[in-house]
């Protein structure tokens, strides 16, 4: 056996300390917010269960939405999405849905499926965005409108939507997402009882290799995919929401509210100049630009996410391209808080 140099042995035994300091720490903080998550998932499971959302349905003071899906090259998925959106048990909403310059069959599928034909709509241009080409209306349900416009990125596509959108509250989702018939009642129900105070809400969206074929009405949660990577992207989906945002909702300091399906006060972001393309991701962003205007001007808001199951989205089907994402959003995360890293340690920004 050969002995290890003195300094071999010493780098050895700091980093078993530190390993073991790390996980350590890591697991003391999942406990923690696990802590803090029980009571609040306790609370809105109470609160659904006796909510009547039938009544919610059929009331003429209920506050519309208008769904924005940024597509690019979503041949594939965007009939069934829109059709999913289409579905919502909701009494007044419009869909926007803004093509970002697609070269494959996105615009065609949209058309084979509800019938388009140019149009007019109401724009307000208050955000600038690359030109709008053509906007279409579809004949067989007036509340879908479709905007061609020239490549931008998604953030340039969700202010595009924006600028046509008409009412008080926006839905930014993807076009790769199933939604169950009841996201918009569930979300918005709880949003209609503090709309003053609540700027923006998230909630808990499933995993699926198929989502065109899956049920996103499930009842007893995400489905099982029989595929290894994708039921654990199911479980670690879980983790985020059900213990980590929904600890953060108690706690009010949610990181972000998720691109997939995201409830926005279209005032609010207006006021902070629309979505930005100088991001690599467009939702933590906003959620973090939110916190420090508020925050620093002492306003009262509040930033939520539900426990419930709100839709399915496709997920990576290899362990590269598994990589790759999570890669990215912990490259877009450290992105936004070292911009917005002046904020750490202020007595203003508080639990932020």
């Amino acid at each position: 056996m050969i002995e290890p140099t003195p300094a071999l042995a010493m780098f050895l035994r700091v980093a078993l300390i530190t390993t073991f300091a790390y996980a350590g720490t890591l697991a003391l903080y999942v406990v923690s917010m696990l802590a803090v998550a029980i009571p609040e998932s306790r609370f809105r499971r109470r609160q659904d269960d006796v909510e009547d959302y039938e009544a919610v349905r059929g009331s003429r003071y209920t506050i519309p939405v208008s769904v924005i899906v940024a597509a690019f090259n979503e041949e594939g998925m965007i009939v069934p999405a829109i059709g999913s959106l289409l579905g919502q048990a909701y009494p007044e909403m419009e869909l926007i849905v803004v093509d970002d310059g697609s070269t494959d069959g996105t615009l065609a599928a949209i058309d084979a499926a509800y019938d388009l034909e140019p149009g007019e709509a109401f724009s307000r241009e208050n955000i600038a965005t690359k030109p709008v080409r053509t906007v279409y209306r579809s004949r067989t349900d007036p509340r879908l409108t479709v905007l061609v416009k020239a490549n931008g990125g998604k953030a340039d596509s969700l202010n595009c939507g924006v600028n046509f959108a008409r009412y008080r509250y926006l839905c930014t989702v993807d076009a790769d997402t199933i939604f169950a018939s009841d996201a918009l009642l569930k979300a918005m129900t709880l949003v209609g009882k503090d709309p003053e105070r609540i700027v923006a809400a998230s909630s808990l969206f499933g995993i699926s290799l198929t989502p065109e074929f899956a049920d996103a009405d499930a009842r007893e949660g995400p489905r099982l995919n029989n595929h290894l990577l994708a039921d654990f992207q199911h479980l670690d989906l879980m983790r985020s929401f059900v213990v980590y945002r929904t600890a953060w909702t108690g706690l009010s300091c949610m990181l972000c509210v998720s691109g997939a399906f995201g409830l926005w006060r279209r005032d609010v972001i207006l006021e902070a100049g629309g979505f930005s393309p100088a991001f690599s991701c467009e939702d933590i962003e906003m959620t973090f630009r939110i916190h420090e205007r508020f925050r620093r001007e002492g306003r009262p808001y509040r930033i939520i996410s539900l426990p419930n199951m709100v839709a399915q989205t496709e997920g990576p089907r290899s362990a590269r391209s598994l990589i790759s994402q999570r890669a990215r959003w912990q490259r877009v995360t450290l992105e936004t808080i070292w911009h917005y890293r002046s904020m750490l340690g202020r007595a203003r920004y508080g639990s932020v």
